[in-house]
């Protein structure tokens, strides 16, 4: 019917770009993808560092999520300058938040016995 086109053709244009199944064939995917995961693991961080204080996990994580978000913005680049710009300030606090997390987790470690 007329109805259902008329439907159809405005639902895909609201989703056009996510994708219906998992596919990695477009840097604007890839994005969405990365910034998925490390959204994922931002979240896992606060409990784990804050929370059960194991603050030597920490670190690796931080660092993993600001890889992750490297390569995120690198992908975004590719598609949209304005969301590469936004998401600049926060690969560079989570580049400094994982420098701190590395810096916290050595002054606490305990004295090694000679």
């Amino acid at each position: 019917s007329a109805a259902s086109d008329v439907y159809n053709r405005q639902y895909q244009r609201r989703v056009r770009g996510f994708p219906s199944s998992f596919s990695l064939d477009s840097p604007k995917q890839l994005a969405v993808y990365s910034f998925s995961l490390q959204l994922i693991l931002n979240h896992l961080w606060t409990p784990l560092f804050f929370g059960i204080r194991r603050t030597e996990f920490g670190g690796p994580l931080a660092g993993l999520i600001a890889t992750i978000l490297g390569f995120t913005v690198y992908q975004t680049s590719k598609v949209d300058t304005t969301a590469t710009l936004l998401l600049s300030p926060l690969l560079a606090w989570t580049s400094f938040a994982s420098f701190l997390s590395f810096t916290i987790d050595r002054l606490n470690r305990p004295p090694k016995k000679e």
